[in-house]
């Protein structure tokens, strides 16, 4: 599976104005996408919709932190005292991006 390459942000969301639907933009480096409320109304709230794309944005942290960990606990490399702090606080982190 390809995907483009993080990290992601979320910029949003985006209430009123000439373009309702539009929730936010996810940005990375290459060119953004805009994340649009399906037709003009929201079927569910503006928030929600942004939570749900502030996690479409964490998905490339969260999955190499979670590759990470899997990776020392299956590997057990020689250095993973020195790693495994640093593979939670990546953990952490992704779960920052979202709020948790």
């Amino acid at each position: 599976m390809t995907h483009t390459p993080g990290p992601w942000t979320f910029e949003g969301p985006l209430e009123g104005g000439p373009n309702e639907h539009i929730i936010g933009w996810i940005k990375s480096d290459m060119p953004f996408f805009e994340l649009h409320a399906p037709g003009f109304i929201p079927a569910k709230p503006v928030s929600e919709l942004a939570d749900n794309a502030r996690l479409m944005a964490a998905a490339p942290s969260l999955a190499l932190a979670l590759a990470w960990l899997v990776g020392l606990k299956d590997n057990r490399p020689s250095d993973y005292e020195e790693q495994k702090p640093l593979a939670w606080a990546a953990a952490r982190a992704a779960l920052a991006q979202i709020g948790k």
